[in-house]
């Protein structure tokens, strides 16, 4: 299992459980970080008198370095009874060890789905639960609190309580926060900025504001996504640039090369660091930086220069 969205992960666990475990089964946990792989090893083979089912969930599995034979022997033969998931909370990642158990095991992405799926899953999520919802007032929910699907689900669940328990759901008695008090993530301003939509960029800098994150911090990923395109237009890229951002951003890079110029991208990077040298060196409001800063990008100044 890989992928880092706690909601996906709880949902394919839960779903599992229910389908694979009897009245009398286990559900055993170990973090290789933490507890002793040749313990796991053993656990894995030993088993009662009185066979049954058992779902081992195993984190950080890349990290162990010892009894890695015994692991690949046990994988190539398992144990019927047990059903083990290695969870992996990065997508694309390099260890072998987890490389080599995808190989010979059933993979599942639990990675945040894109913007366009979230609305699916969502759907799927209301059938199983026998909620109904018109699709206007779902894509209100999902427009001001769809960073991710828990969060969805979490409001849906709000609304169903003040609905009374009736499974038809509507928003007459709840009132929606404002979009900038909505949970965006860093890689959401990139995407805004590389498909250069100002207005969800400045929704989106303003939450992130709200929610803790420095300007430092979002001027340091800027200018590592447009420094990341200016490369790949260049063909200079290497795989240690493209391990700072999600596959969503990797997906949709093609995009952003054609939104931008070599020429653009230059006086971009050029204005990110005047920005950060203003940063460090005035008290100006940093939001009078960044908002002209939006503004040009968006509306293809820096290509004009």
């Amino acid at each position: 299992m890989s992928g880092s969205d706690a909601f996906l992960q709880d949902f394919f666990l839960k779903e599992l459980c229910s389908k694979f475990l009897d009245e009398s089964g286990e559900r055993i946990h170990y973090s290789i970080e933490i507890d002793s792989p040749k313990d796991f090893i053993s656990d894995l083979y030993n088993q009662s008198l009185f066979s049954s089912k058992r779902i081992f969930f195993v984190r950080d599995i890349h990290k162990i370095k010892s009894h890695t034979d015994e692991l690949k022997k046990y994988i190539k033969s398992p144990d019927s009874n047990n059903c083990v998931i290695f969870i992996n909370e990065e997508y694309s990642s390099k260890s072998k060890v987890f490389n080599d158990i995808k190989k010979s095991s059933v993979s599942v992405n639990v990675s945040p789905p894109f913007e366009n799926k979230i609305k699916e899953w969502i759907g799927y999520i209301l059938k199983l639960k026998g909620y109904k919802i018109n699709s206007f007032d779902l894509n209100k929910l999902i427009e001001v609190y769809g960073d991710s699907i828990g969060s969805v689900i979490n409001e849906i669940e709000k609304i169903y309580i003040l609905n009374g328990g009736k499974s038809e759901l509507n928003l007459n008695n709840y009132s929606l926060v404002d979009k900038s008090d909505r949970e965006y993530f860093l890689w959401n301003i990139l995407d805004h900025l590389g498909y250069k939509r100002l207005d969800n960029t400045l929704i989106v800098y303003q939450s992130l504001i709200n929610h803790g994150y420095s300007n430092i911090q979002i001027l340091i990923k800027l200018y590592q996504f447009f420094d990341f395109i200016s490369n790949n237009k260049l063909n200079k890229t290497n795989d240690k640039q493209s391990f700072m951002f999600n596959k969503i951003i990797m997906n949709r890079l093609g995009t952003y090369m054609n939104k931008f110029t070599i020429n653009e991208l230059d006086n971009i990077l050029l204005e990110l660091r005047n920005i950060d040298i203003k940063l460090k060196t005035t008290s100006i409001k940093e939001r009078l930086f960044f908002h002209p800063l939006f503004i040009n990008i968006c509306k293809g100044v820096y290509a004009k220069l």
